[in-house]
């Protein structure tokens, strides 16, 4: 689905915060490639699989591959196996007990693991279980593997390079141009930096400068594989050429030789990731185009931009007024009581209808142009729900004009209600039975009727929008993840945030004043109802940037200009 066909309304919801996509968690930021001699892929795939199903079954961080032939390798030495310069260290709940972690010792024992060596510090072993200093690996310059306990807090999975000891610092610098993200642990010989995190793990990544003399080898079967954005930034600042292997994948090395892959993951590459955290939604009905009267009458596209200009504008002076709260809106809902008052207004209450809706209730092309529209609305379809109604209440005993009545009974799953003013308890309880009646599963918990039913009241007009569906691509709760969220003041929340990886709809766009921001479709069953979701992309653009540009030209460029792209998309719950 792309474009807009016909508007049945357009909701707009917002939360009052920013998230820099540069602040996005991505699980596959670090990978690693493994690749082995002809006929060892699957079995050393699978000793991996089982090791990290330990921690979670579903994080696919390694992928091992073969070569065409064998490659021959020299003897190690009198000295033995040289280190690699590259481990993989988990560290796994120790409140669970000694027992898991012996019997993932007891795995390493047999092949395809190979018993490396035992780490000591200064001659001595470190304070860790039996077994827990120990080091294997799978294949001849390969990763090592060890296993480590934790005594609190969530388990880790660690890639950890060892660094000369005259590089380390040159090697800081490079990985955090790479990473774009700061350490969280820092020594003078150790680092961490933080890759992923969640309610139950952390994904880091680390490095270790080695006392002087010490010779780390580069893992030549393994290859680090970053996820990076734009590769050409990169290029100029690496210690060593970068050369293309395929679309979207570049390969280099840090300055002792380690090979790292870049793979580019934002620019139309094979798998891209954006994480929207709502900072606006846009959630649009749509429906086929309908055929409107030929001549001078307005325009199908005119009443389309008009709603959609409404929609803005009505945002706009509500979110002015609520600042700093979050804030729900239906201007469809309130659009259809306009238009129910325009029926029976005259003089300059008219024509102030008139100015804030943009178009004449009473001209025939716009009728037909909302009938279709409303009508639309009960032939949702595929586990889609959307309910318009509205109801103009009235004293009891009061003459309504015959042909107002006519008109506003017609309207929408429009109603007239009387009602007794002067008992505002009991006209409340009315109004709210008629909510009730008009909601998908009545559940109005909570609503507030206050000034809905005073004695002094004339008029009541009361609408309501009912919208349940569920995403064309539904978002798994198991992919829940406690992840960081940036409000407008700058204070940062940590927010339990879905995740799932899908086809969307996605573009890159700039204000007029070259502010970059992403859009992204999200379709809900059915494909007639889509929520767009707008995110700036650097954390100094403020919101209101993004929101004073917006208009339905602006949105109607959007539909139109967006490209499929597969991505993992994260939203708050």
């Amino acid at each position: 689905m792309s474009g807009f066909k016909i508007l049945k309304g357009v909701f707009l919801f917002t939360l009052p915060g920013e998230l820099s996509v540069e602040d996005i968690q991505d699980p596959f930021l670090v990978s690693v490639h493994i690749i082995t001699d002809p006929g060892e892929s699957k079995t050393l795939q699978q000793a991996i699989d089982k090791l990290l199903a330990w921690i979670h079954p579903d994080l696919q961080l390694f992928r091992v591959s073969e070569r065409r032939v064998s490659k021959k390798r020299r003897k190690p030495g009198k000295a033995g196996a040289p280190q690699p310069a590259l481990a993989v260290i988990l560290f796994l709940q120790e409140e669970y007990g000694e027992e898991p972690i012996l019997q993932l010792h007891e795995t390493f024992q047999r092949p395809p693991w190979r018993y490396h060596h035992t780490e000591r510090v200064h001659g001595k072993f470190l304070p860790y279980m039996p077994c827990s200093q120990d080091f294997y690996t799978l294949a001849p310059e390969t990763p090592l593997w060890a296993i480590r306990p934790v005594h609190y807090g969530k388990e880790i999975i660690r890639f950890t390079i060892y660094c000369r000891n005259e590089n380390y610092a040159d090697i800081l610098k490079l990985y955090e141009l790479i990473l774009k993200r700061p350490v969280c642990q820092k020594k003078t010989d150790f680092c961490v930096f933080p890759v992923y995190s969640n309610m139950e793990i952390d994904i880091q990544f680390s490095l270790k400068k080695l006392p002087k003399g010490q010779m780390p080898v580069p893992t030549e079967s393994a290859v680090l594989e970053f996820r990076v954005k734009d590769v050409g930034q990169l290029v100029p600042l690496l210690p060593n050429p970068c050369s293309p292997i395929s679309e979207g994948r570049w390969q280099t090395e840090d300055h002792d030789g380690n090979r790292i892959l870049l793979q580019v993951w934002l620019s139309g590459g094979e798998h891209s990731q954006l994480a929207f955290m709502l900072p606006i939604i846009f959630s649009v009905s749509v429906l086929s185009a309908c055929c409107l009267k030929q001549g001078n009458c307005i325009s199908y596209d005119e009443l389309r931009d008009l709603k959609t200009d409404f929609a803005i504008n009505l945002y706009r002076h509500i979110s002015g007024a609520e600042n700093r709260t979050n804030l729900v809106v239906s201007p469809a809902s309130v659009a259809i009581s306009l238009e129910l008052l325009q029926f029976g207004a005259q003089g300059n209450t008219f024509t102030e209808l008139q100015d804030a809706l943009g178009y004449n209730i009473h001209d025939q092309s716009v009728q037909d142009f909302l009938h279709t529209v409303y009508e639309g609305t009960a032939d949702s379809g595929q586990g889609t729900v959307v309910q318009l109604a509205c109801s103009f209440f009235v004293p009891t005993g009061v003459m309504l004009s015959p042909h107002f009545a006519a008109r506003a009974a017609r309207w929408a799953n429009s109603s007239l209600q009387q009602t007794n003013f002067t008992d505002p308890n009991r006209t409340a309880a009315q109004i709210q039975e008629w909510i009730s009646s008009n909601l998908g599963d009545g559940d109005v918990h909570g609503l507030p009727l206050e000034g809905a039913a005073l004695p002094l009241s004339r008029v009541t007009v009361v609408s309501t929008m009912y919208f349940k569906s569920v995403w064309l691509k539904k978002f798994s709760f198991m992919d829940t993840q406690i992840l960081p969220f940036t409000t407008a003041e700058g204070i940062i929340l940590k927010v339990p945030t879905m995740h799932h990886t899908a086809e969307v709809n996605y573009g890159q766009f700039q204000t007029a004043t070259l502010e970059p921001f992403s859009v992204v479709e999200l379709p809900y069953l059915g494909e007639k109802l889509s929520m767009f979701i707008v995110l700036p992309s650097h954390r100094r653009t403020p919101l209101s940037q993004i929101e004073s540009h917006l208009s339905a030209k602006t949105i109607t460029l959007w539909t139109s200009s967006l490209k499929r792209m597969k991505m993992d998309v994260f939203l708050p719950r």
